[in-house]
């Protein structure tokens, strides 16, 4: 498994990580490439080998998408990139976790974080999308594909905006749900699936909004931006306060749980729900019998898609049972 998008991508790729990798295991994650921001280092190139029950994990930092066209032999890690390095994709594909293990050599599959903010809205085309899905299957060897859906943040400051973002994840289930299935002896990308992790984070804000005191009847409240603060934007009061600050000042802002920065998102609380959802939506295609190249193959892969959706990607109550159970 492999995830593949910015630092967003990232934070959860790390607590998914930390899922399969298990307490005390943590000497078997390698991070080949980083890159510098002042004097901070961030994660560019990640590989986490071996995992329990086997296989590996990474992430690959992209902050354009991925153009088979658009590459060099090597490149070095960038905030932002121009072109993508091909001595990132063999170190990805010729790892070895030891001495006798075999190569990587491909990936099953990859979870795909769009990076809206560094690309506009109407950059991200359905286009541009469906090479991302052919990039997948041509270069890491993928057969299935997860569009993690864009959620609010800093780069979706107006009603405007927040509309283009919402284009953005009409175009991702246009893609996957209109994808031409390879038949059975071909080979290709076969199940693109969708995260509706802007389904989750969505439902969140409106009932933190709503427990703060705004109307939301509609998304102007969403809209509301803290005056000062130590970060060059201006944060969403209801991605990052708890209470309707007076002044709407960073000062009189009582932090919640949401957000640290009005970007990210904090791992601690929704990392459970998403790790949760992509072992769910990998098992929709991966568990038992492989579903079947057709319609109804197709159907059955999308009602369990939907269902893990509705389990995780929602505030419905998890299960207890299910809590606390992985070893």
């Amino acid at each position: 498994i492999i995830f593949m998008g910015d630092s967003l991508g990232h934070q959860f790729s790390q607590g998914f990580e930390a899922a399969v990798l298990g307490t005390g295991h943590e000497n078997k994650r390698t991070v080949h490439q980083k890159y510098n921001i002042g004097r901070k280092q961030f994660d560019c190139l990640v590989i986490s080998a071996p995992i329990r029950g086997g296989g590996v994990t990474a992430f690959w930092r992209y902050t354009k998408l991925l153009e088979r066209r658009r590459w060099a032999r090597i490149m070095p890690c960038y905030t932002q990139e121009r072109k993508w390095g091909e001595n990132f994709l063999h170190t990805l594909l010729d790892y070895k976790a030891d001495q006798n293990a075999p190569s990587v050599s491909g990936f099953d599959a990859v979870v795909v974080r769009l990076p809206h903010g560094w690309m506009k809205a109407e950059e991200l085309t359905k286009e541009r999308i469906n090479e991302v899905v052919i990039f997948c299957s041509e270069m890491l060897g993928a057969r299935t594909v997860i569009f993690t859906t864009v959620g609010l943040d800093n780069n979706a400051i107006t009603s405007e905006m927040w509309d283009g973002v919402t284009k953005i994840n009409e175009i991702v289930h246009d893609v996957a749900r209109n994808w031409e299935l390879p038949s059975d002896d071909e080979d290709g990308v076969r199940w693109i699936l969708v995260q509706e992790f802007s389904n989750l984070t969505s439902e969140m804000l409106y009932e933190n909004g709503k427990h703060a005191g705004y109307d939301v009847s509609n998304n102007d409240f969403l809209f509301e931006r803290l005056i000062g603060g130590t970060t060059s934007w201006a944060q969403s009061i209801p991605m990052v306060c708890s209470n309707k600050p007076k002044g709407n000042l960073d000062s009189e802002c009582e932090r919640n749980k949401i957000s640290p920065d009005g970007i990210h998102w904090c791992v601690e609380t929704i990392g459970p729900r998403y790790t949760a959802s992509i072992a769910c939506l990998l098992g929709c295609v991966y568990n038992e019998r492989p579903p079947e190249a057709s319609m109804e193959g197709a159907d059955s892969v999308h009602k369990c898609e939907q269902e893990c959706n509705h389990r995780f990607m929602s505030l419905a109550r998890v299960d207890e049972s299910w809590i606390g159970r992985g070893r």
